[in-house]
């Protein structure tokens, strides 16, 4: 059954979580009811409250769960203690999954920490793993759409997000170890580039450029991520790797985008070339 989770969105109705839905801020929703049905009753609970909590705990695990796993199993543990009512083995454990729960929050709502890690943006061209960049814990790494040069930064201690242009099959696939938003902000999550900062960014657009007959002219992905984080993150060095034209399989060779002007307008940050480019 879904678990009819609510998000607002500033341009879409709310739209419904189910429980198979990665979102931490949902997760937060029904591990928050279930303290707090604890905490009201004085752990003093009738068999259909006790059953109340378990069911919301269950549903916080679902919406963690693959994403964060280690948090999850930290949850199945207070409502292992719950189901057979040992209350005095879980004060602790509640402060625990708060604490961690509000850091990733921070994390997937963008608020720039004190800091100066670099940002590195990824075009979603695949390169070689043995192209890898040495990144530091300090560091943010952005991949884009199919996001297929995440795998080889998995384990790298650092925050890592997946921006996806749509919810389709090829680029909405959520990225294992990576906090998966959507370009526009009519998504479920509701968390994603504001529509003010779209209508702004698209009317210093040089949209003066011919397409094929039937397609749309639209911004690419990239230039629209990087553009949102140089406003955001105004204190950190952004570098864009694998980002050009002459990058083979380069998104940038899409006829319905300007990708020249696109180009012109990145030009002033650091490039590092990964994939293989055009000789």
């Amino acid at each position: 059954m879904p678990c009819k989770c609510k998000q607002k969105a500033e341009d879409a109705a709310a739209a419904t979580m189910s429980p198979e839905d990665n979102c931490m801020i949902c997760a937060q929703k029904h591990f928050t009811q279930a303290r707090r049905a604890l905490k009201e009753c004085g752990y003093e609970i009738s068999e259909d409250t006790h059953d109340f909590v378990i069911g919301e705990l269950g549903l916080a695990i679902c919406h963690v769960q693959i994403d964060y796993p280690e948090l999850a199993m930290k949850i199945r543990e207070i409502r292992h203690f719950i189901q057979y009512w040992q209350y005095a083995e879980i004060e602790n454990r509640w402060q625990d999954v708060c604490s961690e729960m509000n850091q990733i929050i921070r994390k997937e709502l963008h608020i720039d920490l004190p800091g100066s890690g670099t940002i590195y943006v990824f075009s979603n061209v695949k390169y070689p793993a043995d192209k890898k960049i040495p990144v530091q814990p300090g560091d943010i790494l952005v991949f884009l759409n199919k996001s297929e040069s995440a795998e080889y930064y998995r384990k790298d201690n650092c925050a890592k997000f997946a921006f996806h242009r749509s919810q389709d099959e090829n680029y909405g696939t959520p990225v294992p170890g990576c906090i998966n938003r959507y370009v526009f902000d009519r998504t479920k999550s509701g968390i994603g580039l504001k529509s003010d900062f779209i209508s702004k960014l698209k009317k210093g657009y040089d949209w003066n450029y011919e397409i094929e007959k039937g397609k749309v002219k639209s911004m690419t992905t990239g230039y629209m991520v990087v553009k949102w984080l140089e406003d955001k993150y105004k204190r950190r060095k952004i570098v864009l790797v694998n980002f050009g034209y002459e990058v083979k399989n380069s998104t940038y060779r899409c006829p319905w985008h300007n990708w020249k002007f696109e180009a012109e307008q990145l030009k002033k940050f650091e490039h590092i070339y990964t994939a293989e480019t055009e000789k």
